[in-house]
């Protein structure tokens, strides 16, 4: 039998929705590992990373997206960001989760959807309540 190495995942994003919904269903995940957190305020986002056990974290998703710490990425910052973030992400051969919305238009969406299928990206756009403890099948 084959074992898998967790995936090591970063997260853009320290709002109440990453730490009502995605932290939660990430800790402790057997196929994942939380290994970084990115926030624009530099103290809330260590508080946050203290809070949950994530080993690293950033100011900068761009020097988190380089630190080679990650193989992964969560984009659950504001709306205006999700474009350029995931774009990033994708050009550095990440997989990627990004939220809704995944553009502020249609041409953002095209570019992203044709950049993943470029890549051979592994992508998802979030229903986040499919993901919540509360809602999982035990070992699944």
């Amino acid at each position: 039998m084959t074992v898998t190495p967790p995936v090591r995942v970063g997260l853009v994003g320290t709002s109440w929705w990453a730490d009502a919904m995605y932290l939660p269903a990430l800790v402790g995940h057997p196929l994942g590992h939380l290994q970084a957190l990115c926030g624009r305020d530099a103290s809330r986002t260590a508080a946050m990373a203290r809070k949950w056990g994530v080993p690293r974290h950033f100011t900068s998703w761009e020097t988190m997206l380089d630190s080679g710490e990650i193989d992964a990425v969560i984009v659950a910052s504001p709306n205006e960001t999700h474009f350029p973030i995931t774009m990033a992400a994708l050009e550095r051969g990440f997989h990627v989760l990004c939220e809704k919305p995944i553009g502020i238009n249609t041409h953002e969406a095209i570019a992203m959807a044709a950049a993943a299928r470029r890549t051979s990206a592994i992508t998802m756009v979030p229903f986040t309540y499919r993901w919540m403890p509360t809602n999982r099948t035990p070992g699944t």
